[in-house]
């Protein structure tokens, strides 16, 4: 996976109105450098990766057809309780049992 920096922003800034217009208002105090496994993983149609405990924003969900959304943000939640799974497996605690 590759991810790039430039001062001039995002090429998704210039296409998508939507998303320029929200990024300007900065609205996006939520997202956090920890969903970006998420967000990337989505748009390239792979699997989030096992370890990622980031979120997927609905804002970034690519595709015309938003019968797909609860679908995606359903994946991100059991591969999260999945990943709390197998965490208290291999580290017991207390809060694990609740």
């Amino acid at each position: 996976m590759l991810f790039a920096y430039t001062k001039q922003g995002f090429p998704m800034l210039r296409q998508t109105k939507k998303i320029k217009g929200i990024l300007e208002r900065e609205t996006f105090d939520d997202l956090k450098q920890l969903d970006l496994a998420g967000i990337a993983s989505n748009m390239l149609q792979v699997p989030t990766p096992f370890s990622s405990l980031g979120i997927f924003h609905p804002l970034f969900h690519m595709s015309a057809n938003m019968l797909e959304l609860p679908q995606i943000m359903l994946s991100n939640l059991y591969q999260l309780d999945r990943y709390v799974d197998e965490y208290c497996q291999q580290n017991p605690m207390e809060w694990c049992e609740v």
